[in-house]
């Protein structure tokens, strides 16, 4: 059962709520299945065709636009988007400056996974047909299709994390397709509020569990916007919804016209 989100028409921004048509306002976009389809090669999940022009022509206008994402910020910089804008990286863990070339460290101290936990987690995970990414302060467990070895996996790492005393400190989130060992106590969620604008409105975007962090507790004024993706059920907490990356770049292009007429 579809809960209370409402499609927003990216062709139709005539029927957008009234606080959608401002030109007071920064985007904070997602990356993978946000404004690029999934890929099962990470290197090769471009981005809709047209997304970083759209994103030139927002900062022509002053508008300001962060990238949000799960994977290292100069990955995103260095592959996918060529204008020089923000990006928030590693789940909130790292803010990479328009223009910088080196990340800085953002919210707790850099907590690296103990050793103890990820040799278990090795041990669980290994003869099974998963793909894994060791970040600086989390660990990913890229699953194709396959929702039961998923849930089964999810169950076991998080009676490990019980097991060893770990639940305070760290926590397992299941996303589409993967599984995300990560710290407990900071998320996107708290890098998007450390680097708003309140005198702007924030509109963000994305589609995955980890953007439910900042769907949940985005402050006002906010507008957060769900990237479905698949033809299931939508369960999230976002205001309203998409179908999937290309119509967000067409919601972003209908955006942008609504704030320079």
């Amino acid at each position: 059962m579809i809960n209370k989100v409402k499609y927003l028409n990216p062709d139709s921004p005539e029927n957008w709520p009234e606080k959608l048509k401002t030109n007071n306002f920064q985007l904070f976009l997602d990356y993978d299945g946000t404004l690029a389809p999934f890929n099962e090669d990470p290197d090769k999940a471009y981005p809709v065709e047209g997304t970083n022009q759209i994103i030139k022509e927002y900062l022509k206008n002053n508008i300001p636009v962060t990238i949000v994402t799960g994977r290292n910020a100069l990955d995103i910089k260095e592959k996918f988007i060529n204008p020089e804008i923000p990006v928030i990286g590693l789940h909130g863990h790292e803010f990479l400056a328009a223009g910088a070339n080196k990340p800085i460290k953002i919210g707790p101290k850099n907590i690296y996974i103990p050793d103890k936990l990820l040799n278990k987690i090795d041990s669980i995970v290994e003869n099974n047909p998963v793909n894994l990414e060791e970040k600086n302060n989390s660990y990913a467990i890229h699953i194709k299709n396959n929702k039961n070895l998923q849930e089964y996996l999810y169950n076991k790492l998080n009676n490990l994390l019980e097991e060893l005393n770990f639940k305070d400190s760290w926590e397992v989130i299941s996303g589409r397709e993967v599984l995300e060992l990560r710290l407990a106590n900071w998320n996107k969620a708290d890098a998007v509020e450390k680097y708003r604008d309140l005198n702007f409105l924030a509109i963000y975007i994305g589609d995955d569990k980890t953007d439910e962090d900042v769907f949940n507790n985005l402050n006002e004024p906010g507008v957060s916007i769900y990237v479905k993706n698949e033809d299931e059920d939508i369960n999230t907490s976002a205001n309203y919804y998409l179908k999937d990356p290309s119509e967000v770049i067409k919601f972003l292009k209908n955006l942008l016209f609504l704030s320079v007429i």
